[in-house]
């Protein structure tokens, strides 16, 4: 299918019509039917407006009228392509138990980051920014699906950033689930990645799911990337007990 000249545009007017359509056909005042999806009535009034919405706002109000993204968009709002062939059941599951032990080990590391993190504030060196992690569930999957669907099309934050027009910085928060995005933007980043709307919900997935495997491919990454930093943890431990 072609993809639409502003597929943003499009489906702020066919989730309009069809929130709409529901609270006429259930008699329902904005009010009540905010109180059906558990959300303000401004929130409802701007859905129907067509105005933008944020996607904690936007799965919470489908989810509580039990409605699937399939049903506001109809069909696809852009080009999409499948993503490329999984791994063999076999190397899936090898890899998870590498990592699951790799997991196990950065867990014991803990303490030891700990005592590294106070050290950089005695001696008044920065250890890192962080982020304080005060979001829901649905926004961290939503993070992780993101993030593993731009693995599996190999492109990094910078260039991802790049197709959408948007700072690499947002994209990053977005994927740590720190942040919660307008539809508009996750239309943007589902037409760059060319992977239908629905794949960023993941209520109803089956687990071994395409998206889903992709998850677990993304967090075995991860934990690969993390040996270069445990092993120069270790070497570091190494030369200082030299030094003694």
């Amino acid at each position: 299918m072609q993809a639409k000249n502003d597929p943003a545009a499009e489906f702020r007017h066919n989730l309009a019509e069809k929130i709409r359509n529901i609270r006429h056909e259930r008699n329902l005042t904005t009010l009540k039917m905010a109180y059906i999806t558990d959300t303000q009535q401004s929130t409802i009034s701007k859905i129907e407006r067509g105005e933008n919405t944020l996607f904690e706002l936007y799965h919470r109000v489908i989810s509580n009228l039990g409605l699937f993204t399939k049903d506001i968009v109809g069909s696809d709002l852009y080009s999409i392509k499948p993503l490329p062939d999984q791994p063999t059941k076999t190397a899936l599951d090898k890899a998870q138990k590498l990592g699951c032990e790799a997991a196990s080990l950065a867990h014991n590391l803990d303490p030891l980051l700990s005592h590294f993190e106070k050290l950089a504030q005695i001696l008044g060196t920065d250890a890192g920014e962080s982020e304080t992690d005060t979001t829901s569930p649905i926004l961290i999957s939503l993070g992780e699906r993101v993030r593993a669907v731009r693995e599996e099309r190999g492109l990094t934050q910078v260039e991802l950033a790049s197709v959408t027009n948007m700072g690499r910085r947002t994209l990053h928060v977005i994927e740590n689930g720190v942040r919660n995005p307008s539809m508009d933007t996750l239309i943007r980043i589902g037409e760059a990645l060319m992977v239908p709307l629905d794949e960023f919900l993941p209520d109803g997935d089956h687990p071994n799911s395409r998206i889903n495997l992709s998850v677990r491919l993304s967090k075995l990454r991860a934990l690969s990337a993390s040996t270069p930093t445990i092993r120069g943890i270790i070497f570091l431990l190494e030369s200082l007990k030299d030094d003694q």
